[in-house]
């Protein structure tokens, strides 16, 4: 990626609802991956990326990989409006 622009349109464009946001993490451990000294990712699937320094500086930024999602189970065409019959579905691949 050479343009920031052409950066957050490839992560903007991958799926990621809470729960499933697998092929986010593996995007940004990609991107990252040349400038880092370590990578690994937790139980809870947090992408967790050190880079070591010479100095005893520390930063550490922090961002969500999800985004903002619903998924649907079951839409009912009754009375020619789509209900969604389940409270809560959570989105995931082959729901």
């Amino acid at each position: 990626m050479t343009d920031s622009h052409d950066l957050l349109e490839r992560l903007c464009n991958l799926p990621g609802v809470t729960g499933f946001e697998g092929p986010v993490r593996e995007a940004i451990a990609e991107i990252v991956k040349p400038f880092v000294d370590e990578m690994r990712v937790d139980t809870l699937g947090n992408l967790i990326a050190v880079r070591r320094g010479s100095s005893n500086f520390k930063l550490m930024l922090d961002a969500h990989m999800d985004e903002i999602g619903f998924g649907t189970c079951l839409l009912s065409d009754f009375d020619h409006t789509w209900r969604l019959l389940a409270a809560f579905c959570r989105a995931a691949p082959g729901v």
